[in-house]
């Protein structure tokens, strides 16, 4: 079955468009939304992880490397020691991430990103939960039940988040651009639906490209 259409995709779609609603009906900002769309990042990131453990126990991620005779003990310690040091780089880069957005409401002039999280916790908290309940779907359905994690490789795994992030730079970039050069339209209806259409474009277009290269792609559903 084609990544496009299968139970995984359909969660991560059902997650897009349950932001639109939230974001309709709980009248989240668009600063709330760049919040949702930076946890997702931390999702990205922590399922990642996760995967190059799991490959590293019940997988051989490291198989590809032919000169390199590495036993199933020695592959969960390599990719501790990865995790540790490209983890690390991560870490830096979602930081980095989360002190541009936590700056961003001061350096606009619309108070402080506290106060606007305050105003708006739950429904963040709560569209974040839909990301979160997607991304476990996904490695549910994919990496465990299809057994992605027999052909998974490491160094696919450890620079994929990157590729994956990318949806959603653009559209908080996009966001940052539209808060900075026409708050007035930032507010509206409007700005939310093109970004999050635009991010579940990106989102679906990634997702299907990730399943699609994973060597167990001919059975996967996602």
């Amino acid at each position: 079955m084609s990544s496009v259409f299968s139970p995984a995709a359909w969660a991560l779609l059902a997650a897009n468009l349950g932001s639109l609603i939230l974001y309709l009906a709980l009248d989240l900002s668009l600063y709330q939304l760049l919040v949702v769309y930076w946890w997702e990042t931390v999702w990205i990131g922590a399922f990642n992880a996760l995967k190059l453990l799991v490959a590293s126990i019940i997988g051989q991620p490291y198989d590809y490397l032919s000169w390199l005779h590495v036993t199933r003990g020695s592959s969960a310690l390599i990719s501790i020691v990865a995790l540790l040091f490209f983890g690390g780089k991560y870490l830096v880069f979602v930081l980095l991430l989360a002190l541009v957005v936590f700056m961003l409401p001061e350096a606009m002039g619309d108070g402080d990103a506290l106060t606007a999280l305050e105003q708006g916790g739950e429904a963040v908290a709560l569209t974040t939960a839909l990301f979160l309940c997607s991304h476990t779907v996904s490695f549910v359905l994919n990496f465990i039940v299809r057994q992605e994690y027999r052909s998974a490789r490491a160094i696919g795994l450890i620079f994929w988040p990157y590729v994956r992030c990318s949806a959603l730079l653009g559209a908080m970039a996009i966001a940052f651009l539209v808060l900075a050069l026409f708050p007035q339209f930032a507010s509206t209806t409007m700005c939310a639906m093109l970004i999050i259409i635009i991010k579940l474009t990106a989102d679906l277009a990634l997702h299907s490209r990730e399943h699609e290269d994973a060597p167990g792609a001919r059975t996967t559903v996602a």
